[in-house]
């Protein structure tokens, strides 16, 4: 029975097989020997069985990315959902305690629980922006760094102490 090999299992055969295949070559004479086209054979055979688990590797990412869709769209509900049930909890809070000033009712004690109008600490409430005093007006102030120039700076031949262009690598999944 065949054992279906790892991606990793058979890029380290075709690493041996890269390495003998190295060593099966005189490299004074160009000759090579008598195990040279069998290795290639094999090599070929590695490099056909990498790119048939490549096929089976597109299913598993693309899953994986439906996965990842799905959790994404899950969460998005359950945000949706969370914020309904606070809103509802607010909106509860609120008519409750409505009903108790009107009512001159300070407190409700219950054998689960007490429900207590009680004053907050004072707060601001800012009504008109427009109308406040400079003084009171603080400015952030915040640096970036402009990836977008600094690239174009080294394009047009300038150095950029602390920065260089890379060209970094991806897979491409169609």
């Amino acid at each position: 029975m065949e054992t279906k090999q790892t991606l990793w299992a058979l890029t380290e055969e075709g690493n041996k097989i890269e390495e003998m295949l190295e060593e099966s070559i005189n490299f004074e004479t160009g000759e090579v020997d008598e195990n040279y086209d069998k290795l290639m054979d094999l090599k070929d055979e590695i490099n056909t069985l990498v790119v048939n688990k490549g096929k089976d590797l597109i299913y598993v990412l693309r899953k994986q990315d439906n996965y990842a869709d799905a959790i994404d769209e899950e969460i998005k509900r359950l945000q949706a959902l969370k914020k309904s049930y606070t809103k509802k909890k607010e909106n509860l809070s609120n008519y409750i305690k409505m009903c108790m000033i009107t009512n001159g009712i300070k407190a409700i004690e219950t054998p689960i629980g007490k429900l207590s109008v009680v004053n907050n600490a004072e707060s601001v409430e800012i009504y008109d922006e427009s109308l406040i005093d400079k003084k009171f007006i603080k400015t952030k102030i915040e640096e970036t760094i402009s990836k977008t120039d600094i690239k174009n700076a080294i394009k047009n031949g300038e150095e950029v102490q602390g920065a260089r262009l890379v060209r970094n690598t991806r897979l491409a999944i169609k």
